[in-house]
């Protein structure tokens, strides 16, 4: 009997430092575990903020673009019903007439309060002088590097030639 007492005792002894090994493994593992799990969820999140942010400002950038676009859109309507004008054309086939120019221009300045920026210019290819609301008409010098844009927009667009100086 005194035997089977100390084996128990030696079984007991044996199994603490087997159970005081299994505890410090357990606890190693889920340490790891955890902390693996943390880096991991922070990189994900991570990952994840920056795909919404991306996807955020891409929506914003759209809508924006819809609404220069819409905002283009107008103004190349009035423009191109104001260029439909009979008395606006009639001006421009006769720049020579004072009274049809009056006439014109009055018309000109009713149509630029439809514009966003209240702003419209003109020029005529056979007078050559440009007109920007009220301010002083000048004439253009078609060679001029500086006036490329009057070549282009008169000779090389088909309809209309947009041109924003940034």
């Amino acid at each position: 009997m005194d035997r089977k007492i100390k084996e128990n005792q030696q079984e007991k002894y044996n199994q603490k430092p087997l159970m005081g090994r299994f505890i410090i493994f357990s606890i190693s593992l889920f340490l790891i575990i955890l902390i693996g799990g943390s880096i991991t969820f922070i990189f994900s999140m991570r990952q994840i903020i920056r795909t919404n942010k991306s996807n955020e400002l891409s929506k914003m950038i759209e809508i924006e673009r819809i609404k220069l676009e819409t905002l283009v859109n107008n103004e190349i309507a009035i423009v191109m019903k104001m260029a439909r004008s009979p008395l606006i054309q009639l001006y421009f086939t006769n720049p020579n007439n004072s009274e049809l120019g009056k006439l014109a221009f009055r018309e000109i300045a009713a149509y630029r309060e439809a514009f966003e920026n209240n702003s419209v210019f003109w020029i005529n290819d056979i007078e050559r002088v440009f007109h920007s609301d009220d301010k002083e008409p000048y004439w253009v010098d078609a060679e001029n590097p500086q006036n490329y844009w009057y070549n282009m927009t008169l000779y090389e667009t088909e309809t209309y030639n947009f041109n924003i100086n940034y």
